[in-house]
């Protein structure tokens, strides 16, 4: 709506804040995991070797979060501009490289 009014300085205040929200959002809810990591492994489990696991994983993934949010607000941005296929190439990117690779290697993975 602001786009196609040519109101271009809203639609980048509104990405803005968008950007904003959704990184301390995911800083909050990184936090909260960090904080209870130990509490949530014992969730599935007692084995001290599962539970050393699950909190290893627990302080690896919630990293992405705030950076995934970003990247939302971002494709959400493109879409709204008429840009689509560069939104969709960017979350292929992100689906395919990101949230697939990375973590297997930093949990020590081969794959």
């Amino acid at each position: 709506q602001n786009w196609g009014a040519g109101e271009f300085d809203r639609v980048r205040q509104a990405r803005n804040t968008g950007f904003l929200f959704a990184f301390g959002w995911g800083v909050l809810m990184m936090g909260v995991i960090w904080t209870g990591s130990g509490q949530i492994a014992t969730i599935f489990g007692t084995d001290p070797d599962l539970t050393r696991e699950l909190v290893r994983y627990l302080w690896i993934m919630p990293v992405r979060y705030a950076l995934y949010g970003v990247l939302n607000v971002s494709e959400d941005t493109l879409n709204a501009v008429g840009r689509p296929m560069l939104a969709a190439g960017r979350r292929s990117f992100t689906c395919s490289l990101c949230a697939h690779r990375w973590p297997s290697l930093a949990c020590g993975g081969d794959r």
